[in-house]
């Protein structure tokens, strides 16, 4: 199975130069690559001091000119440093607090003066001057006062559950969690759940300042036997074209919260380019997915097809482990992202590279449990593959 790539062009060179002298333009080339991070050192000595416009514009494989961008300097006679600072909560600038410190290139503000502030969630405004007077851009941040005295960190102080919409009904639990984070590991009742069919599970918890978090919803069957257990893959079923009638099923045993096909599927029976494959995946109820289409082309080799599938195979070691572990690929794949994943599809982490071989991962926050690592096009958006990983503590 080969994907169709469109040809694209990529830088190869650079060009800057400063206000209106584009006859002293400075050139760079590198090598041609789709995305240019660039993270270089530029000379710019010897300006007056003042403002300036720092020019740039990039050269393509195809000889073709970018537009201009542009960005504005300020250039200065001696060493810029702090020399103050003011700042005002939510939109009430007028009741500013202001302070002259002495001239320094780095500065800490460690200590707000909230006297005049309600408790509650505030938004935070500060800015900076230099020694020349004049004012830093304007920098933001939620800030919360408490009304009590409070000396901890904030933790988790209970959690609250209940099924779809029947909040009326809700279940809840104190909790005594130091930190910042907490992994449930415990029984849940649900001896009034619902027999039969797919259910919403909502969590929802609260901390030791009696707020309480965004709510938290997974799906739950219950296949009437007494038995609830999250939604899981348990099989699927694909085509070509529109012919459904000899869709082939295959069985996911054990049934998995995420699964990747990684296998030969049968595609013998049909040849030549622009073909449409079909996949639909069931869950443990019995529901199918929507259906995930894609063109594949077949190549043919003194008579017998033969169909490419997931050749970018991802392997993880040590596997179980404890959070540090390392991704490899059997070639290199270029335009690629990685992500490691929970169950029920949370993002924990994503890697996005121009070329992928191998990687390092330290994630010793991860809690216990099983992840997903998955390889995705970074054009397409398409996932290349994926693997399973278990941390175990």
């Amino acid at each position: 199975m080969i994907p169709f790539i469109q040809a694209q062009n990529k830088i190869r060179q650079y060009e800057y130069w400063l206000d209106a002298d584009y006859a002293s333009r400075q050139t760079v080339s590198v090598t041609p690559v789709a995305k240019l991070d660039m993270n270089a050192s530029i000379q710019l000595t010897g300006l007056k001091t003042g403002y300036h416009a720092l020019n740039f514009r990039f050269l393509d494989t195809n000889n073709e000119y970018s537009s201009i961008s542009t960005h504005y300097i300020e250039a200065f006679s001696g060493n810029p440093q702090v020399s103050g600072y003011e700042y005002w909560f939510d939109d009430t600038f007028s009741n500013k607090t202001s302070a002259a410190i002495t001239p320094t290139n780095t500065f800490n503000l460690t200590n707000l003066d909230v006297s005049s502030v309600t408790d509650g969630m505030h938004l935070l405004a500060i800015r900076f001057s230099d020694i020349s007077g004049k004012w830093s851009a304007i920098q933001y941040g939620r800030v919360f006062k408490s009304g009590g005295n409070v000396t901890n960190a904030n933790s988790i102080s209970g959690y609250r559950y209940w099924l779809d919409s029947n909040f009326a009904t809700n279940t809840y639990k104190d909790m005594n969690v130091t930190g910042h984070g907490l992994y449930l590991n415990e029984n849940i009742d649900l001896s009034s759940f619902p027999k039969g069919g797919s259910h919403m599970l909502n969590i929802q918890f609260r901390d030791n300042m009696g707020l309480w978090s965004a709510v938290q919803s997974t799906i739950l069957l219950n296949t009437g036997g007494g038995t609830v257990s999250f939604n899981v893959v348990s099989g699927y079923r694909y085509w070509v074209d529109n012919d459904f009638e000899n869709s082939i099923y295959k069985d996911v045993n054990p049934a998995l919260a995420c699964v990747s096909i990684n296998e030969n599927l049968d595609l013998i029976s049909f040849n030549g380019n622009n073909r449409l494959l079909n996949v639909q995946f069931k869950d443990a109820s019995g529901l199918w997915s929507p259906v995930i289409s894609d063109t594949v082309n077949v190549l043919t080799n003194v008579g017998f097809n033969e169909i490419q599938i997931n050749r970018d195979n991802i392997q993880v070691y040590p596997n179980p482990n404890k959070g540090e572990f390392t991704i490899s690929m059997n070639r290199e794949i270029k335009d690629a992202s990685l992500y490691i994943t929970n169950t029920v599809g949370e993002i924990l982490y994503i890697e996005r590279n121009n070329v992928i071989t191998s990687q390092l991962i330290h994630l010793k926050t991860l809690q216990p449990g099983i992840y997903f690592v998955q390889l995705v096009d970074s054009k397409s958006g398409k996932t290349l593959n994926a693997t399973k990983m278990v941390i175990k503590k």
